[in-house]
């Protein structure tokens, strides 16, 4: 009889009377010798050399020994003592059970899926758009197959790269429409961030590339240049209510969001002059044509 036989799972060789493999560190003393039987065993899928279960499955992708349920976290396998985490693969979004080294294949598999989406998705976009706008919409196509994840990091990019271009209505708008989006997600306090900000903006007043302020006739030192959007002002004094936030609290946020885009953006109005227009726009009831706009200074 010799002394030695190889591991039913990682071929290597150990001593005959092993119960424990020295390689991959699998018990073994279930050993199935029957060749078809180790491949009905050997029904999860690999990334490389790491070995994964689906959930369904309910196995260590360790020791390869049955659990008492299905895991739906990070788990520790009550037979190996090995921690096992529960991720979902690209190929056909089902979850699995992998070890901690098969998290990187999955993290892997899941980047070059988004490359290749994103270079299918931008071939359908015409190529004379800015890349802002580019990042907007594959924003908007994350959001319909409900990779909200994905879309954030769109929308940042798009954020980013209309501020360094200096298209403050685009900015605008695109920031308008993170809010929905949070919004409908349920994150509320960031919403009221987002539409603080765009609050700001339109009491300014915006064009393409600047504040109306700067392009308005330069022989007259004041005006009023901005107009608040009904839609932006009702779901403001939704969430206001529905979050139940006191002036002093909405203040406090609103004056944060306005003095991000103050000092970015080189705003016409500091944020303490913003403030009664927002205050009126939260929690007063007038229409928002109604709503007494504040005259923009020239400085000197």
């Amino acid at each position: 009889m010799s002394e030695t036989k190889k591991c039913p799972y990682c071929s290597g060789v150990i001593k005959s009377a092993a119960i424990k493999c020295k390689h991959c560190k699998s018990m073994i003393d279930e050993v199935i010798n029957n060749e078809s039987k180790t491949i009905e065993l050997s029904q999860e899928k690999a990334y490389g050399d790491q070995t994964m279960y689906l959930q369904e499955e309910a196995k260590c992708p360790y020791c390869h020994k049955s659990l008492s349920k299905a895991p739906s976290r990070k788990s520790k396998c009550p037979n190996c003592g090995e921690t096992f985490y529960v991720r979902t693969r690209p190929s056909d979004r089902k979850k699995v059970i992998v070890t901690e080294d098969g998290i990187k294949d999955i993290e892997l598999a899941w980047e070059q899926y988004h490359a290749a989406q994103e270079a299918k998705d931008l071939e359908s976009m015409p190529d004379n758009i800015s890349n802002y706008e580019k990042s907007r919409r594959l924003a908007q196509i994350a959001i319909s197959r409900k990779e909200n994840d994905k879309a954030w990091g769109y929308f940042n990019q798009a954020t980013g790269e209309a501020a360094q271009a200096g298209k403050f209505r685009k900015y605008r708008f695109i920031r308008y429409e993170m809010a929905e989006q949070l919004i409908s997600e349920g994150r509320h306090k960031q919403a009221l961030d987002f539409l603080c900000e765009v609050l700001y903006l339109d009491i300014c007043g915006i064009a393409d590339s600047l504040f109306i302020w700067e392009i308005n006739n330069p022989l007259i030192d004041s005006a009023k240049t901005g107009s608040l959007v009904p839609r932006v002002v009702k779901y403001t004094r939704v969430l206001i209510k529905e979050m139940e936030l006191s002036k002093d609290e909405f203040q406090q946020i609103a004056l944060t969001a306005c003095e991000n885009i103050y000092r970015g953006f080189k705003g016409p109005l500091p944020p303490n002059d913003a403030m009664p227009v927002l205050l009126e726009v939260a929690f007063g009831e007038a229409f928002p044509e109604n709503i007494e706009l504040p005259i923009l200074k020239k400085n000197n």
